[in-house]
């Protein structure tokens, strides 16, 4: 006899439907950004562009992203060009994510990363 799940929205990998739900959350967070001069230029100085960090943001993966301090999200990553870059960012009043900090990994850094991913 099969065993019946219960559903619930609190721990959604406890039924057969944890695909949907999760497909269901990856659509419905769209992380929208604000970039003004500051940030543009903080990151520029790193070698980075906006659309670097956003890619990472937006492809991040557990454990990321992580929280550092109150209010700071962290997620490292890779972009499809191959670049590993960390990203900090906090979340403003209207929910967009403000970039503060974005730059490309150091070796040992990479290395740590790949160690971790695999």
């Amino acid at each position: 006899m099969a065993e019946e799940f219960q559903r619930d929205p609190l721990h959604p990998r406890k039924g057969p439907s944890h695909l949907r739900f999760a497909i269901l959350v990856a659509i419905l967070f769209v992380v929208r950004y604000r970039w003004n001069d500051w940030n543009e230029g903080h990151i520029a100085d790193h070698g980075m562009l906006p659309e670097e960090a956003e890619e990472i943001v937006n492809a991040a993966r557990a454990p990321y992203p992580q929280t550092i301090g109150k209010e700071k999200r962290l997620v490292i990553g890779q972009t499809r060009n191959g670049l590993y870059a960390q990203v900090i960012y906090v979340l403003d009043e209207d929910g967009r994510a403000f970039v503060i900090h974005c730059r490309p990994l150091t070796d040992s850094e990479k290395r740590r990363y790949r160690r971790r991913r695999a």
